[in-house]
């Protein structure tokens, strides 16, 4: 893929077919004008196994014609609350936080706040999309995403559906043009 920036950019990858197969990013890399994704794929045991995926990268530039978005790379699994690396966000003012339930914060569960993100979910508009990252079999999925701004809910689990703390790299976007 050819890097358009020498930003960080975003990565999702999932996996595809009618397995239940799931598949993260282990890394992405620039080398030379080229951005290096590396992909890794698990069978529902969490066992390394082959399958087809799909993949997206995005520079700098959320591609949205007419449109919003925003991503980041929530490389603090174990942190409460942390504003997430410019070089692999778009919207420097998001934050990444631990959700608290009854003074714990509950293994695997996570928010992600975009400000100035127009939120709503199932409104056929906006869509947002999330993939474990790092090594090991874990995976992610989207819980939910609502106002105010964009609140992404993503919940992470081992690859046997245990949930656990990981990182991971969302994105979220909107389909339509919106005035501040």
């Amino acid at each position: 893929m050819a890097s358009a920036s020498v930003e960080g950019g975003n990565v999702i990858v999932t996996a595809y077919g009618s397995d239940a197969s799931h598949c993260k990013v282990l890394r992405w890399t620039e080398s030379a004008a080229d951005v290096l994704a590396e992909v890794r794929c698990f069978d529902a045991t969490g066992s390394a196994a082959d399958s087809a995926f799909t993949l997206s990268y995005t520079d700098k530039t959320v591609p949205t014609p007419h449109g919003w978005g925003a991503y980041a790379w929530a490389d603090q699994s174990a942190t409460a609350a942390y504003t997430p690396n410019a070089f692999y966000s778009e919207w420097a003012a998001a934050s990444v936080g631990r959700i608290a339930e009854a003074q714990s914060f509950p293994v695997g569960i996570y928010t992600l706040l975009y400000p100035y993100q127009v939120p709503f979910e199932g409104d056929g508009k906006s869509a947002t999309h999330v993939t474990a990252y790092g090594p090991g079999s874990a995976y992610c999925k989207v819980a939910s995403w609502e106002a105010p701004d964009v609140t992404v809910k993503t919940l992470c689990f081992s690859g046997t559906g245990t949930p656990i703390n990981s990182q991971y790299v969302n994105r979220f976007l909107y389909s339509s043009l919106r005035s501040l």
